[in-house]
């Protein structure tokens, strides 16, 4: 039973959803980033990737909690599909699915004395946060739990001679023979990638629906292409796990507080932040909800760095800026910042790992994400000069990035609407061949 298309999904249907990729992903290295050594590559370098991020997207699945069902309830409707975008949060969804699935599963009397703040998801007995970004949901709680998706064991990526290091082989979608780079407009710098269809080059818009039955046993459990199954509970949420609350404005709230301690983790304060018109504050948020690229990013560059220009300024007397006195003063490169907003998110629920890291080391070299986190998890990522492998890998915004990037780099293209590099560790398990 098809139903009318959301925003979210017609959205970012054009865009293509990026996966991770067991072929090669090669970051940028040492060579500081960008390759083209000029403020307009590095701004074309941010576009592509930006727009790669923003664009990404999540299949999902929602059931409704069995035994939380009244015996009136239309069991047939099993369930609710929606490509959501990874930048956006839960509790943006919720009012879809209850118009288009919850509402005609209950009856008329359930349905309307069911109250939102008793509604929650989990997924495989795990409540999902309402606070985190839904890619990040689905990083952590599906994709670090696909082992078919690992790299091989030893790494032995390469970079692609065809493009520069930071393009090489980036998502799998890159690689295919059937992806194209393509750009709305011949003077715009924002790139998207977009999967021509078997008939026409004009995407079709994915809808959202409710299923009355869709057979998904031709697909073998594991398939990361399958949609990612959510449960969505009527009542009795955890609230000593879900701290937060599944209204739309905390959920405003919280992102906010997120760009402004991002923006601190950069500058030292949050002028940059606070000296934006109360307009453009808030239409970074409405660019995350409508899922507008250039409405976020018309705010969003004001904050965010661009690529470093080259190995030719990776020299702290010429690209450390001090503390900027005003919000209206040019962003520095990516190297140019005090530091790069990162967050850890280990395994098994662990709380996350926040710490401050400088995108140079003290000898001007860029700091790479081999560098912080073996130093933050030395056990799980020995140094370069170890002869032990690493026992786990690196999953940022549905790719597992290698050790060799950059952080100035991975702060600048591989952030999300927040301002943050989530970095999800994914153990190893898998038996030694």
């Amino acid at each position: 039973m098809s139903r009318q298309p959301s925003s979210y999904s017609s959205a970012t249907s054009a865009r293509m959803r990026q996966t991770p990729s067991n072929s090669s992903f090669t970051g940028s290295g040492g060579s500081g980033g960008t390759g083209g050594g000029d403020a307009a590559g590095a701004g074309a370098l941010a576009a592509v990737f930006r727009t790669l991020v923003f664009g990404g997207s999540v299949p999902i699945q929602v059931v409704l909690a069995e035994n939380e069902l009244p015996a009136q309830a239309d069991r047939s409707i099993e369930a609710y599909y929606v490509q959501a975008p990874r930048i956006a949060y839960l509790p943006l969804l919720l009012p879809q699915i209850r118009k288009y699935f919850v509402n005609l599963v209950l009856d008329d009397n359930t349905a309307a004395s069911l109250r939102d703040q008793d509604l929650w998801f989990e997924a495989d007995g795990v409540p999902l946060k309402w606070h985190w970004p839904i890619g990040l949901l689905y990083d952590y709680h599906y994709l670090a739990n696909q082992p078919s998706l690992l790299p091989p064991r030893p790494s032995t990526t390469t970079a692609d001679s065809s493009l520069p290091s930071s393009l090489a082989s980036v998502f799998a979608p890159l690689s295919a023979s059937t992806a194209q780079l393509s750009f709305d407009q011949p003077e715009s710098r924002d790139a998207t990638l977009r999967a021509p269809s078997a008939s026409s080059h004009t995407a079709r818009p994915r809808t959202p629906s409710s299923a009355r039955s869709i057979p998904t046993s031709s697909l073998p459990p594991s398939d990361p292409t399958q949609p990612w199954k959510i449960t969505l509970h009527l009542r009795d949420p955890p609230s000593d796990v879900l701290v937060v609350s599944n209204k739309v404005e905390d959920a405003r709230v919280g992102f906010m507080a997120m760009v402004k301690e991002a923006d601190y983790v950069r500058s030292g304060n949050t002028k940059r932040v606070m000296n934006l018109r109360k307009e453009q504050q808030d239409g970074l948020w409405e660019g995350l909800v409508q899922n507008n690229f250039d409405k976020y990013w018309s705010v969003g560059s004001r904050l965010v760095p661009l690529p470093s220009l080259g190995p030719h300024f990776a020299s702290p007397a010429l690209i450390r800026s001090p503390t900027p006195s005003s919000g209206n003063e040019r962003v520095p490169d990516a190297n140019g910042v005090r530091s790069v907003p990162v967050k850890v998110y280990l395994p098994e629920g662990a709380q996350p790992l926040q710490e401050l890291v400088s995108p140079l080391r003290e000898d001007g070299t860029p700091t790479t994400l081999q560098h912080f986190l073996s130093h933050l998890l030395p056990l799980l990522f020995p140094p370069s000069s170890a002869s032990s492998p690493s026992l786990a890998y690196p999953l940022i915004q549905g790719v597992y990035v290698p050790l060799a990037s950059e952080m100035g780099w991975l702060g600048a293209c591989l952030a999300g609407a927040d301002g943050w590099v989530s970095v999800v560790v994914v153990l190893d398990e898998r038996e030694e061949s």
